[in-house]
């Protein structure tokens, strides 16, 4: 979060901005009614400092619409509305310049149809769970990329997961952080876990994944490697 930041001398140098590059009038227009109803939203809550998640808070409360990040994609054009004087003004407060970008849009995951039961299933007890957004974004890119592997490899139900599956896919991450490795295995862990408590998998396979205390260089154990050999 940037300190010391003022907020309505950064907006009116956004809109100065927007002005000399020749915006419409009615975009302008536009432009200053949504960062008046913004100010009036942090005067009314005693906010001074703006980052991304006073901004999603702000979203949220203006259309009861929960927004996971600016770069999720929308399909809405009055939340788009919303979003886009913000995204302008966190990109001047992180950056201290004007940059009139278009947001960078994250593609939309397709799930494997084969997963698609278990992945929302799992994705659901993540909100139940009441994860922060960024938990839950983090949780589920992860899985995202075990179900692209499956696909991949020609699987197509959770049913036809084997261990030597999990760990060529865990072997794709040989060279990475040791850490990340050990977010990489947690997140799996709970995720199969879920799956085989919720009738997808016939055996447990979180039992079987090494412990993060074990590892080496982020590499799989050998003793955990010999098993699935």
């Amino acid at each position: 979060m940037i300190k010391n930041q003022n907020i309505h001398e950064a907006i009116e140098y956004i809109l100065v901005s927007l002005e000399s590059q020749g915006q419409a009038p009615g975009t302008l227009k536009n432009y200053k009614n949504s960062f008046n109803v913004f100010e009036n939203y942090l005067n009314q809550h005693g906010i001074s400092q703006v980052n991304e998640t006073v901004c999603l808070g702000y979203i949220y409360s203006k259309t009861g619409f929960k927004v996971q990040s600016f770069n999720e994609r929308m399909l809405n054009p009055k939340i788009n509305r919303r979003m886009m004087p913000l995204h302008l003004l966190l990109m001047y407060l992180d950056t201290g310049k004007f940059l009139y970008e278009p947001r960078n849009i994250k593609k939309i995951f397709l799930c494997p149809e084969g997963f698609r039961d278990e992945y929302e299933m799992f994705v659901e007890e993540c909100n139940r769970r009441g994860y922060a957004n960024s938990t839950i974004n983090s949780n589920t890119q992860k899985i995202q990329f075990f179900l692209k592997y499956l696909d991949s490899v020609q699987i197509s139900s959770s049913d036809e997961i084997t261990l030597n599956h999990i760990g060529k896919f865990l072997a794709l991450y040989d060279n990475a952080a040791v850490k990340y490795v050990g977010t990489i295995l947690y997140v799996l862990r709970n995720y199969l876990s879920f799956v085989y408590q919720n009738g997808f998998t016939c055996c447990d396979f979180s039992l079987l994944l090494p412990k993060v205390r074990v590892m080496r260089n982020s590499s799989i154990p050998y003793a955990w490697e010999k098993r699935i050999l």
